[in-house]
């Protein structure tokens, strides 16, 4: 990390360790995907305990007149004892030019990798889905309601079916994820000069009435490499966490709003929930596998 630190992105993703939920391993994709038969998923990995894992906080005073930049308003925190949480999940997705929307309410362990998902919607029939690291072949167990609910299906996190509906897999769902996916854009763009990024750093935003800090990374110029013109992190101020990310496309023409391709929000999280492998098991009762 320190040679990260040491350029322009350096502290840009040493912020995002305010989540705490990141380490050196940065992953490489946000799940943060709904669950549709059309989900993806690429290998499985482990992330590392939460109870490990440094974060920054951010901090008003080192905040002056003077543009910020990722060297700015970075102080080392830590964050302890997060093996779990339950939380509802939302997504907003640009998939094949039409807009996803869905909203799930979602269980993760860390270890190993765990995770419940009942995801919901107006136009979707309600489905289930458990993925658990080295359990099942690695494949998901899924099944929608209804009469679709009376087979259970069994199918790699990636299968083209998920995948026709979702921009990220399974695997890659979850605060840790979400963190290590922009820490591994930003680790591949840290090259670039300071008059190629623009940077704002906000320690009194709100999502909804949670208030945040939030760091946003703006590529003024469509560059070879880059994936995203803006990205928004925001992170929960109460506990760090970092509880949604905002990828946007660069506008099609000068003065046009970016469009959106990808919002994840988390709410209602609550940590340490004491979750177990029942909670992972699609025989739990409370599940209608």
């Amino acid at each position: 990390m320190k040679t990260l630190i040491e350029n322009t992105f350096g502290i840009a993703i040493h912020l995002a360790w305010l989540a705490g939920l990141g380490t050196a391993g940065l992953g490489v994709a946000i799940w943060l995907s709904a669950f549709n038969v059309g989900s993806s998923e690429e290998e499985a990995r482990e992330s590392p305990p939460m109870s490990e894992i440094d974060h920054t906080v951010l901090t008003t005073s080192t905040i002056g007149a003077v543009a910020p930049t990722f060297n700015d308003a970075i102080v080392l925190a830590t964050i302890q004892n997060l093996a779990d949480y339950t939380a509802t999940f939302s997504k907003t997705e640009s998939i094949a030019g039409r807009i996803v929307q869905e909203q799930m309410n979602l269980k993760v362990r860390q270890k190993p990798f765990s995770v419940y998902i009942q995801s919901h919607s107006k136009r979707r029939p309600a489905r289930e889905s458990i993925f658990v690291t080295g359990k099942n072949d690695d494949k998901l167990v899924f099944h929608e309601s209804g009469i679709r609910g009376l087979i259970t299906l069994n199918m790699k996190p990636d299968d083209p079916r998920i995948m026709s509906e979702n921009r990220y897999p399974v695997t890659e769902i979850g605060m840790a994820n979400l963190l290590d996916a922009v820490l591994a854009i930003w680790e591949r763009e840290q090259h670039l000069a300071a008059s190629k990024v623009e940077v704002i750093i906000s320690v009194v935003d709100k999502i909804g009435s949670t208030e945040c800090d939030v760091i946003q990374i703006t590529h003024p110029q469509r560059l070879d490499g880059l994936k995203f013109h803006r990205t928004r992190l925001s992170f929960e101020k109460a506990t760090g966490f970092p509880i949604q990310v905002e990828q946007y496309d660069w506008p099609m023409n000068p003065g046009d709003s970016p469009p959106l391709l990808e919002k994840y929000t988390y709410s209602d999280i609550h940590a340490n929930a004491g979750l177990t492998d029942v909670d992972f098991d699609p025989a739990n009762s409370d599940y209608s596998f």
